[in-house]
């Protein structure tokens, strides 16, 4: 930790004690005689040991990251309370789309229109921004100079923890570290994502307007005005809205909203989805003295059946040790007709025949 003091005097300024760890800083400061401690940063790139946070970041690494500054740094995630937090996901475009381009279609996130996030820096992206909460969505391969044109980051930001009380998101009580693992609360976090998605209202700069009638083209006009969503009714904007869509369909394109809400969605299931099967995949599957009494059982049916109709069936069982191949019959083949080889990968008698 690193303090200030008054360089005549000595005296330690009240000013927070820092430091700073991958991006992200810890600070420590004393309040009315109690000390509070803090923790400011992108958990993302915490994880990356301070580099750009334009890679997948799974609930897994998040786990990782929240157990490693508990045990490594002792912030008790039952005992961190969260003032505001942003979460969202990175997104690769349809083959063919520029990111630079797509943000260009952002008009309003309901009735409050889209604003440059630094006007310095037009290129970076944008925000709709509310009292309790932002949504911002941005060109990320321009932001982290990957040199991607077609990745975009879509992200909420939370100003207020209690905003998230309609959500049913850990209602009437404060929000924890502890409680971002759970995965109900995952789960309404990507609902939430979605839904401000399609919210918002996207149209392309350029379309090909001979396919509209007049009437459409004036309402394509007057929607990409972020002023006439901000100015019209409820019931104005959901008709527009539908109009909107039906215009897209005439044009016979997708409408932006709907591909960026897909994308969005389906991104959020991949990191935050526990693969557990994929694991158990990669293990040998062990074959258990129910399946082998089952398959037994079909196989000497089978044999019942056969034998019923007239025909002459041997039944060979070859067991070997375990990790030893199952041999192939000896050519000719000592058997006739009906023919089958069962691996049971298991202990037994060498060799046994039934007739």
């Amino acid at each position: 930790m690193i303090g200030r003091h008054l360089e005549e005097t000595g005296e330690i300024v009240p000013l927070p004690s820092e430091a700073h760890i991958y991006g992200c800083t810890f600070s420590r400061q004393k309040i009315q005689g109690k000390t509070k401690y803090a923790f400011q940063g992108s958990l993302h790139k915490f994880y990356n040991r301070g580099g750009e946070n334009d890679d997948n970041y799974t609930i897994r690494n998040v786990q990782d990251t929240i157990s490693e500054l508990r045990d490594k740094y002792g912030i008790n995630p039952e005992q961190s309370k969260i003032v505001n937090f942003e979460f969202g996901v990175n997104v690769k475009l349809p083959t063919g789309t520029d990111a630079q381009v797509f943000q260009k279609y952002l008009v309003s996130a309901y009735t409050k229109a889209f604003e440059k996030l630094n006007p310095k820096r037009p290129m970076v992206g944008y925000i709709a921004e509310f009292n309790e909460f932002g949504i911002k969505i941005y060109d990320k391969g321009y932001q982290a100079q990957t040199g991607a044109t077609d990745q975009l980051r879509i992200e909420i930001k939370i100003n207020r923890t209690r905003w998230l009380d309609q959500f049913n998101f850990r209602k009437g009580s404060e929000l924890f570290l502890s409680d971002l693992l759970n995965p109900i609360n995952i789960k309404i976090l990507g609902d939430i994502l979605e839904e401000k998605i399609r919210s918002l209202i996207l149209t392309p700069r350029e379309i090909d307007t001979k396919k509209l009638s007049s009437k459409q083209r004036l309402t394509f006009y007057e929607c990409r005005d972020a002023r006439s969503w901000e100015e019209w009714t409820s019931k104005q904007r959901e008709r527009k809205r539908a109009q909107l869509k039906k215009i897209f369909q005439t044009l016979n394109q997708p409408d932006p909203v709907d591909v960026l809400a897909r994308l969005v969605s389906a991104k959020w299931i991949e990191l935050t989805t526990v693969r557990r099967d994929l694991e158990e995949e990669k293990q040998p599957q062990k074959v258990t003295i129910s399946t082998l009494i089952v398959s037994g059982i079909r196989v000497i049916l089978n044999l019942f059946k056969r034998t019923a109709k007239g025909t002459q069936t041997k039944l060979y069982i070859v067991c070997l040790p375990r990790g030893i191949p199952l041999s192939r019959p000896r050519e000719p083949s000592p058997l006739k007709g009906f023919r089958r080889w069962i691996d049971l990968n298991m202990r037994a008698p060498p060799v046994f025949e039934i007739k």
